[in-house]
């Protein structure tokens, strides 16, 4: 009786551990929002310069793939359509800035997921002042179905990028040498996912998220570039979900949105909550909830300001609207 007593404590202990090491902290976080894109579309990707935030590719309602390219001017609050991104139309391409120039390409131009033909492999220069676009090295694989993008010492780092779904794949591209080179496996590399984010905040790399083809994921992991290694970080907190979006602040990382694949009866659902990770403390903190549900959203930071927007809906109706954390 003693015996099973002791069991009951030492479980009921363990249990509110448990609870308590879950725990997230709610904290009060607004925001405004800005001016409605004119050509709303999901599954775009978006990177910033200056006062300003510029938009590529995406697919439209009537389901077309899109390769106009868009700015959105902070400042003034407004929207210029300002390019044509050379090639097909394409969803899930990617983009980095680079010493005011930015490079962006690649991504899933449409028909079967299991054809390499439909993964771009191209790989461009676009520089925003003079609308000009130079066409740089191909990538040398077809991994190239939203993949994250980072930048360090003349090297920009594309992971994670599908072919088909799911995949752990790390590459590198030398600006100087305009050359590609696949990274080799390291032993603590995650799993393979499909729709992962990641972003830089204080000079450091994190990557997270996705679906594996049975799972949605919720790992975090700070990633070290140039060691190609993952460090295991604390898991954002509810469900895990693909199709977010993410950006970075001086202080924080926002994750909005994004979905947990699973069926009606399952749990499946489009998620309208926000959060915020601290790198310094390795904690998450609950945000708040979006005005509405949304996935293959956008996220960008514009002078220390986190925005966020576009995408579609639980019913994939898309979402024309932008708004600005506070």
């Amino acid at each position: 009786m003693r015996s099973c007593r002791f069991h009951i404590i030492v479980l009921g202990l363990l249990l509110l551990m448990t609870a308590c090491h879950h725990s997230v902290e709610e904290v009060q976080v607004h925001y405004v929002p800005c001016a409605d894109m004119p050509s709303p579309r999901a599954s775009a990707c978006a990177c910033t310069l200056g006062d300003k935030a510029y938009i590529f590719g995406g697919r439209d309602s009537a389901g077309n793939y899109l390769k106009d390219v868009w700015e959105y001017n902070s400042k003034t609050d407004s929207w210029t359509s300002v390019s044509i991104m050379p090639g097909l139309g394409r969803v899930n391409p990617t983009a980095v800035v680079v010493d005011g120039l930015i490079y962006v390409g690649m991504g899933f131009v449409g028909g079967s997921p299991y054809d390499a033909d439909n993964f771009y492999t191209d790989w461009w220069r676009f520089d925003p002042t003079t609308n000009q676009w130079k066409m740089l090295s191909d990538h040398i694989s077809q991994n190239t179905n939203a993949a994250t993008t980072y930048y360090e010492n003349d090297t920009i780092y594309v992971i994670y990028g599908g072919w088909g779904m799911a995949t752990r794949e790390l590459y590198t591209y030398t600006i100087s040498s305009d050359k590609w080179k696949k990274i080799p496996y390291s032993t603590n590399r995650p799993t393979k996912v499909f729709k992962g984010v990641g972003t830089t905040c204080q000079h450091r790399h994190f990557f997270g998220t996705g679906f594996t083809n049975t799972d949605n994921i919720s790992s975090w992991y700070e990633v070290h570039l140039s060691q190609a290694e993952f460090t295991q970080k604390t898991p954002i907190p509810g469900k895990g979900r693909s199709m977010a979006a993410v950006t970075a602040t001086n202080d924080y990382i926002y994750l909005f949105g994004g979905r947990y694949f699973a069926g009606d009866l399952t749990g499946g659902e489009v998620f309208d909550t926000y959060m915020r990770y601290l790198p310094n403390k390795d904690v998450w903190e609950w945000c708040g909830q979006m005005p509405q549900r949304a996935e293959n959203l956008i996220a960008f930071t514009i002078q220390g300001h986190a925005y966020f927007g576009l995408g579609e809906d639980e019913n994939g109706k898309l979402i024309n609207k932008l708004y600005r954390i506070e």
